[in-house]
């Protein structure tokens, strides 16, 4: 690979823009991009390019800072125009490269309204720009050093790469007028109808909400019937348009709305095309476009045809008018079927953190003050971003966003003890902190943690503490909690592919043994623990588990580590049986680190230091119960290793 080549995806790096390789596809598909490319994230990028072979294509995931403009030139776009469109703008470009065909990938900086914009021979993306695309939102593009066979073996060329620039700031006033443009100037199929009043704020009335449910699902399911190269991502954009003068003028459901687009634009491969992120910037920025030109729910017409519906008889409760459906329109549900096969395909549940965590689901910790639940959630925090095993049970790595409701005050020397303790680095980008609370009982901030979720790709999420992310609710109402609940269901589909695992930090009751608040907590999510304290150790114990076998118990230990001003999660040993355990770690450390030893060789050692056998059995068993020493050996030959150390 050329200097200049390597240099441009040093810059890209930096930017935390993750790189991956793709493979030489087969008939009509060019390349095979790996499965899961639209998650994955910038500390895996030295890796994947490293497999990287002549006839590979490098590709790079943009969003966050960068945004591609592609100018095809075969699609009539030309590039002295969108020159000077960005010029007039104040947009600055960044990088600059030629494609194959002879057209330009202009890198700017991104932002968050910024959508993916695609356009065709035959169809115009960006009013008076044909054959010009913004990419953008978790889309990707082509890197120098990719050989395009369909046009002679050509490839991609650096003519400026300024992407060092880009993160020293960028330009965040070109990005936000490059958003504003596109938002004016993104083509979109005109529909007439006379602006309405904002909506009051009213419910829908029954028709009114028929109507609007049979609408949208009309709308999904031609969007999740469309085929590649049909102009998918213009038909969301243009759904979430739709949506837009619903929602300002007759209340339709914004979170409802998202989601079901969402769910068409993977019916129809979208998703997997361009990204979760880039169909998530679609549908918003049609919402927000959409917003502006509220919409009514037309009255019904005399001629409609009509199903009837049987009259409400609960006291006091007027008669409702019977809703307008047509008899041969979908269900809005008939989406989300599954068939048997389809039930099949479902992927089993998968350990976030083994045999305590599983992938996909929603978690409680609750326990009293000073119980070490913050100590508790901090350490699977710290373990799953370094995928350090936690207590001897494996992790699997994912990139950790921390939720501190009160404040980030005392987290900087719970980590640095943290980091001491268990000689691991969290790497930057890896575990992040939000230092404010989040409303769960607001839409707003759901829908912008949300965003925020899927743009980053956060599979662990910690809230500590639920009650300062539901300011304003009733916790023992089962109305209120029931909301939150759903809430933390909606950010766990947040996380790349839903398989994320969101956990809430909550506290006991006055009776300092049960769960605070509606049993609809409780009810609602997968997997409880609760900690407690008992003289000197915390008692971990699992309470509930929705798949799999709920016993599960740790007795845990907060020490303070040298040099530090804070202390660790650490196994509780107790006075008696700390000190032996601790002589067999150290002959493990000094003599044994790197190779592990047979019983019979650990033994050796320990007699030669005058521990005698019974010490020895008795530390022995509570390293392996522990799980800091691991046995890898056969039933009828030990052998062991530092947990540390595999």
């Amino acid at each position: 690979m050329a200097d200049p080549e390597q240099q441009f995806l040093e810059h890209l790096d930096m930017l935390k823009r993750p790189v991956f390789v793709a493979k030489p596809g087969r008939g009509d598909r060019e390349w095979i991009h790996p499965g899961g490319w639209s998650t994955l994230d910038a500390s895996g990028n030295w890796d994947r390019i490293e497999q990287f072979v002549d006839g590979d294509a490098l590709c790079v995931v943009l969003g966050g800072p960068v945004t591609v403009v592609d100018v095809d030139t075969k699609n009539g776009a030309s590039i002295d125009a969108v020159r000077q469109l960005l010029a007039g703008l104040g947009v600055a470009v960044f990088a600059e490269v030629t494609t194959p065909s002879g057209g330009k990938h202009f890198y700017v900086a991104g932002h968050p309204d910024l959508p993916t914009v695609h356009a065709k021979q035959d169809r115009d993306g960006l009013r008076g720009y044909p054959g010009v695309e913004i990419l953008a939102g978790g889309t990707n593009v082509f890197l120098p050093g990719t050989i395009r066979p369909k046009y002679n073996g050509a490839g991609y060329v650096i003519v400026l790469d300024n992407l060092a620039a880009l993160v020293d700031g960028g330009d965040p006033d070109g990005a936000d007028a490059l958003a504003g443009w596109v938002a004016e100037h993104r083509v979109a199929q005109a529909e007439t109808f006379t602006p309405t009043t904002p909506w009051d704020g009213a419910a829908p009335d029954a028709r009114q909400q028929a109507y609007l449910d049979r609408a949208l699902a009309n709308t999904v399911q031609r969007i999740s019937a469309m085929g590649p190269n049909s102009g998918r991502n213009q038909a969301l954009y243009e759904g979430g348009l739709w949506c837009g003068n619903f929602i300002a003028g007759a209340g339709l459901d914004e979170r409802f709305a998202i989601d079901t687009l969402m769910q068409a634009a993977r019916a129809c491969g979208l998703v997997d095309e361009d990204g979760e992120a880039s169909c998530l910037t679609s549908i918003r920025s049609g919402i927000r476009n959409g917003r502006v030109r509220p919409r009514a729910v037309p009255e019904p017409r005399e001629s409609s045809t009509t199903v009837d519906l049987a009259p409400v008889t609960q006291r006091d409760t007027p008669e409702l008018e019977a809703p307008e459906l047509s008899t041969d329109e979908p269900s809005r549900f008939a989406i989300r079927l599954l068939s048997r096969s389809a039930l099949d395909s479902l992927p089993d549940p998968e350990p976030l953190i083994e045999g305590v965590l599983d992938q996909g689901t929603t978690a409680l910790l609750y326990g009293k003050w000073g119980s070490g639940k913050s100590f508790i959630a901090l350490d699977w925090a710290a373990s799953v971003a370094t995928e350090r095993r936690w207590q001897g049970r494996t992790t699997q790595r994912r990139k950790v966003l921390y939720v501190a409701a009160e404040g980030a005050f005392g987290l900087k020397g719970r980590i640095q003890a943290w980091e001491a303790g268990w000689k691991a680095t969290v790497a930057d980008g890896q575990l992040d902190i939000l230092p404010i609370p989040v409303n769960l009982t607001k839409w707003t901030d759901v829908h912008d943690l949300a965003g925020l979720i899927r743009e980053r790709g956060y599979g662990f999420v910690v809230l500590d503490t639920l009650a300062r992310c539901m300011v304003g609710a009733d916790e023992n109402s089962a109305k209120d909690t029931g909301v939150v609940v759903d809430h933390l269901n909606t950010l766990r589909e947040a996380t790349p592919d839903g398989r994320g695992v969101i956990l809430g930090v909550h506290h006991t009751g006055k009776d300092g043994k049960t769960l605070r608040g509606s049993s609809a907590f409780e009810g609602g999510v997968d997997t409880v623990y609760q900690t407690c304290l008992d003289g000197g150790a915390i008692d971990l114990a699992r309470e509930k588990r929705k798949d799999g076998p709920c016993e599960d118990r740790h007795r845990l230990h907060i020490s303070p580590v040298d040099g530090t001003n804070s202390a660790i999660v650490s196994v509780h040993r107790g006075v008696d049986n700390s000190e032996r355990a601790d002589r067999i770690l150290s002959i493990m450390s000094t003599h044994f680190w790197t190779t592990g030893a047979s019983r019979t060789d650990l033994w050796k050692v320990a007699e030669e230091a005058g521990i005698s056998y019974g010490t020895f059995t008795r530390a022995l068993n509570d390293l392996l119960e522990s799980g800091e020493l691991v046995d890898e050996g056969t039933k009828s030959r030990k052998f062991f290793r530092l947990r540390d150390a595999q």
